[in-house]
């Protein structure tokens, strides 16, 4: 027995040594991730050893990693491993910000790597929209009888567009107000000016108080498109006057512009030194929560930069809780009513992709199209060449509206039920704005100065917004 008990102290003995010696690493450890935090992106995984020796593989992993050059997404692969960038605490806005909207965070998910690659080796340079169970769909006509021309009482509300310096429009809840943003005055001193957001109510612009007071840069600040959902306005700012140069803020404001604050900033997410904006990048209001487009957190300054390297982030509208990452090789292109849509592109083709993101997977929409494009209420509305197409989300649907004697057609935008979009005739200049009723077939137009305002945007029909009338149309 006294035999037996030397035995079990001995590899008792033995086993704390080997415990002491892993242990010893912490140090070391501690020293390298402070180190590579700047530039790294956090992975959180929970592991349970039940022995020294389990405990020193973990560890000497983990130094080995730490010390590694940071790989880049393989454009082949289709998931990756939930990635998170840690927050830097941003400034205390100005105002008090809004409650918490959202759930939590459901933990653990895939992020889906865009692999444009492998629908357009099937499609080749044809164009093809696909159904929810993959299928190549066929168009049915819509609007047989062709547009019908609009009159009086299908407008609802008619405000005088801006006389000067407009810059994004989009409309609010209320009849005859609008969320907008402008251009500065310039002069000399300031050949280009940034832009700030407002009311506009046909007469006057009411500008919010300026971000300038919330993140406090002395640089130009430009505001870009913008979206309002749910009561709330969002969109993103640029630090520099070209769209695609400078450090992107993202802000979030109520209708009127109360409770104005901060939701994420460039350093949040990437290196500080990063200058990398999408250009026009889209903004969408979903679930509580804001998402966008940037560049992936382990480039560097100087790296070089293609349609793979985008990613479509998001964080809470309160501007609390991580920048969370969605896609890989994606850019949001538009979004709304459960729906987000993005745009993927091949480096080695150029071929275009446009699908769908949504519970952690990339669904391909459209391939070889898809470049304008709007979301409805279980639907996406986007025009191909001079045609306008109407895809169904929930059913294997497609239909497709064609004028004859139409030329092209300019950017489309929807709300719940009714996509607008403009088009251009083959003989003379003239320019139609035309509006879709989704769910009674009907196709109106109206060839007026005019612009259709919707929480996606506006559509206008003039090359100088002077003349604009903005328009809501009855439903």
């Amino acid at each position: 027995m006294r035999e037996l008990d030397a035995l079990v102290n001995e590899a008792l003995d033995a086993d704390e040594d080997a415990l002491t010696r892993v242990l010893s690493l912490e140090d070391l450890l501690i020293d390298v991730r402070r180190r590579t935090r700047r530039r790294r992106v956090v992975r959180t995984a929970t592991t349970s050893v039940s022995s020294a020796a389990a405990v020193g593989l973990v560890a000497v992993g983990a130094y080995a990693l730490a010390g590694a050059d940071h790989p880049k997404p393989n454009p082949a692969q289709t998931t990756t491993p939930h990635e998170t960038a840690t927050a830097t605490p941003t400034p205390s806005p100005t105002t008090q910000a809004p409650a918490p909207t959202t759930s939590p965070d459901p933990g653990a998910r895939s992020v889906p790597t865009a692999d444009p690659a492998s629908v357009l080796a099937d499609a080749g340079t044809a164009f093809q929209v696909f159904g929810p169970d993959g299928s190549v769909l066929d168009a049915v006509e819509l609007a047989a009888s062709g547009p019908v021309a609009a009159g009086a009482d299908d407008f609802r509300t008619q405000v005088p567009g801006f006389p000067d310096r407009p810059s994004n429009i989009a409309a609010t809840s209320t009849e005859g107000v609008y969320v907008a943003s402008r251009y500065q005055d310039s002069d000399e001193d300031n050949p280009y000016p940034g832009s700030d957001v407002g009311t506009w109510d046909g007469s006057t612009f009411r500008p919010w108080t300026s971000t300038t007071t919330i993140v406090d840069e002395d640089e130009v600040r430009m505001v870009g498109p913008l979206t309002v959902a749910d009561g709330w306005v969002a969109w993103l700012e640029s630090t520099g006057h070209d769209w695609w140069i400078g450090r992107w803020r993202v802000f979030a404001a109520r209708e009127d512009g109360s409770d104005l604050h901060l939701v994420a900033r460039n350093e949040d997410f990437l290196d500080p030194a990063l200058d990398e904006t999408v250009p026009d990048s889209t903004v969408v209001i979903l679930d509580g929560r804001v998402y966008w487009s940037t560049v992936r957190p382990d480039l560097t300054p100087g790296d070089h930069v293609d349609e793979s390297d985008t990613v479509v982030v998001s964080r809470a509208l309160d501007g609390t809780g991580e920048v969370r990452l969605e896609a890989v090789g994606a850019t949001l292109v538009a979004g709304g009513f459960g729906h987000l849509v993005v745009h993927m592109t091949d480096p080695g083709s150029g071929g275009l992709v446009t699908g769908l993101l949504k519970d952690g997977r990339l669904r391909p929409l459209v391939a070889n199209g898809g470049e304008l494009v709007a979301v409805g209420d279980g639907f996406v509305a986007f025009g191909h060449e001079s045609d306008l197409y109407v895809l169904g989300l929930d059913e294997p649907t497609l239909g497709r509206i064609s004028i004859p004697g139409v030329e092209g057609g300019g950017r489309v935008v929807a709300d719940a039920g009714h996509v607008g979009w403009t088009v251009r005739m083959l003989e003379g200049d003239d320019e139609l704005l035309l509006h879709y009723d989704v769910g009674g077939d009907v196709l109106r137009s109206t060839d007026a100065a005019s612009a259709w305002a919707t929480h996606a945007g506006v559509i206008d029909t003039s090359d100088y917004p002077d003349p604009w009338t903005l328009v809501e149309w009855t439903d």
